[in-house]
């Protein structure tokens, strides 16, 4: 039955589970790297968007999987919010997938821990200290209308999403240009690898610009496919995508 249900009526404890075999299988393929978990980002315009309140739920379950040691729970939601909960089309144009100035919070939040991570050579054996700021400045942009960022929304529908053997097949030109730089990593150790879905996978494909900064002082292998469920993160993570290099 290839039926889904409406994300908002997922049940939370089926989210947690999914989250946590996701988490299992990557620390049994990459068991000396530092796995950072992260809070499912905000969606919806406001605070009333009912599958951000079933994400709240979500996440607070999510963070008792993490020791901050091997495994690190970062929630920097509110950094993607003003501070009456509203969610601008400048940060996500669609409610859901950061924009350039989006992933520009995300990478900016979390440089700090990748560099203990990446640079200090106790950085496995030191707690994460939590000293990320509650929430974004309200600059001018909280308050523009919507019309006036709507030329960034996300096209995924004209763009042809990754080009590869396999013609218009995305997902596995997708697999198969992951499997060739993972041959090419074999042997070597990798700053930064990213599992996830279209979250993900658009940092890469959508936002150039803002992942060549990130990138630019951090290597990186982007495993994020647009449109993945649990099942196919895992089965991605069980067969190639970390196999043959080390992780920081």
């Amino acid at each position: 039955d290839c039926t889904r249900q409406p994300f908002a009526d997922v049940p939370p404890a089926d989210v947690v589970i999914g989250v946590k075999a996701v988490l299992d299988a990557v620390q049994a393929k990459l068991p000396k790297t530092r796995v950072i978990l992260h809070a499912a980002l905000p969606s919806g315009k406001d605070a009333n968007d009912p599958i951000r309140r079933r994400n709240e739920v979500v996440n607070r379950e999510l963070s008792k999987l993490c020791d901050d040691h091997t495994s690190l729970w970062v929630d920097i939601n509110q950094r993607f919010l003003t501070a009456d909960g509203r969610l601008s089309r400048h940060v996500m144009p669609d409610y859901l997938h950061p924009s350039d100035a989006g992933y520009d919070i995300w990478a900016s939040a979390i440089m700090p821990l990748l560099r203990e991570i990446c640079l200090t050579p106790t950085g496995r054996n030191t707690p994460y200290p939590k000293t990320l700021p509650d929430r974004i400045p309200n600059g001018d942009w909280t308050d523009r209308p919507d019309e006036a960022t709507a030329d960034t929304r996300i096209t995924g529908q004209v763009r042809k999403r990754e080009e590869g053997p396999f013609g218009d097949w995305w997902w596995l030109n997708r697999l198969h240009n992951r499997r060739v730089q993972v041959i090419a990593a074999k042997g070597k150790t990798v700053d930064v690898v990213l599992m996830g879905d279209s979250i993900t996978h658009f940092w890469e494909w959508h936002h150039p610009k803002s992942w060549k900064k990130f990138t630019a002082k951090y290597s990186a292998i982007n495993c994020g496919y647009g449109g993945d469920r649990t099942q196919d993160v895992i089965w991605r993570a069980e067969n190639g995508e970390l196999d043959g290099y080390t992780a920081r």
